[in-house]
């Protein structure tokens, strides 16, 4: 006699059927809250998976830090998940509800009229099917991260505390250093003579202490114009290389030098003006700050949520699981 599918597809056939009978039999109570998971929060062959994962990504094994990192977040992670469990948060979510109908659904090879979608969810439910489903449990762990960061009364910060925190990090928005400054171009089309004659036309500028406005006349001209305006480092290298940003910080305010190199020929510099850095005012960045002050705030509420957690399903404090992702 032929088969109609692989043997493993009939005994799970069978099994469905099975409990389908215990439930038309016995009555079906809603499930009350259930129990911290059992079991360790990182089994040896999770741990083997975690390790392999990594090499497979990156084409080398991890460190015993990388290890160790790894481990720390996939247990904050199912402890994660089994609060979740503990509070509920699966219960009546659509996306899950839906998910588990439909692989219970699948069990049922698709003989069920399309209008139990809630009792297959309870049948689902009672199979335990999602415990092991990757999307569910990533779904929960998100969720419960999500409550974790949460605060019931969490004020906006005040200027006080805004104020604070830009003086605190004010090497984080202080602005670089500006420069303006005018330039005489010599062309590297001129060949070994460019520069002698760059030192000899600077010699000139010097002596007859040429305006600037009026010195680009003297050499060759420049596709972008011979006055750059309040530039930062990172102007100056972008459009003339780093050589050149280089040598201009370290030219004298208010006279004519060089030449000094760029990746387009020779230039002959007056530096302007230099506009220190500074610490812009509060007013000036108030919305980056009041995103870092929520930001910050947030993450110590995690943090702290996840000590509390830790210490519930029994993490020791300074072993794996002691920073959680934000």
């Amino acid at each position: 006699m032929r088969r109609s599918g692989p043997p493993a597809l009939h005994f799970l056939a069978m099994g469905v059927a099975l409990f389908a009978l215990e439930r038309a039999a016995v009555p079906r109570r809603p499930p009350g809250p259930p129990a911290p998971a059992a079991g360790p929060l990182l089994t040896p062959d999770r741990l083997a998976q975690l390790r392999a994962d990594f090499t497979r990504q990156e084409g080398t094994p991890p460190t015993p830090e990388q290890e160790q990192a790894l481990a720390a977040q996939a247990i904050d992670d199912e402890i994660l998940y089994r609060e979740s469990l503990v509070r509920r948060l699966d219960r009546d979510d659509p996306s899950i509800r839906y998910r588990l109908a439909e692989k219970m659904r699948f069990l049922a090879d698709g003989n069920e009229d399309e209008g139990h979608e809630e009792r297959f969810y309870r049948d689902a439910l009672a199979l335990h099917l999602d415990r092991e489903d990757l999307f569910i449990r990533r779904m929960l762990t998100t969720k419960m991260r999500l409550l974790a960061e949460r605060a019931e009364d969490d004020p906006a910060p005040d200027e006080t505390a805004l104020q604070a925190h830009l003086d605190r990090h004010a090497d984080r928005y202080r602005e670089p250093e500006r420069t303006s400054l005018w330039h005489v171009f010599v062309s590297s089309a001129r060949g070994a003579a460019g520069g002698r004659e760059a030192r000899a036309l600077l010699a000139e500028l010097r002596r007859e202490a040429t305006p600037p406005t009026t010195s680009a006349s003297r050499g060759d001209p420049f596709p972008f114009g011979a006055h750059v305006r309040a530039a930062s480092p990172r102007d100056l290298a972008k459009q003339f290389g780093e050589p050149f940003a280089a040598s201009v910080a370290r030219l004298p305010v208010g006279e004519w030098a060089g030449p000094v190199a760029s990746s387009y020929g020779l230039h002959l510099v007056l530096v302007e003006a230099r506009e220190p850095g500074r610490v812009p005012p509060l007013a000036a960045v108030r919305a980056r700050v009041l995103a870092e002050v929520r930001e910050e705030r947030r993450r110590e509420r995690l943090a702290a949520a996840m000590a509390a957690l830790r210490a519930k399903y029994g993490v020791a404090p300074g072993g794996p699981g002691q920073e959680s992702r934000g």
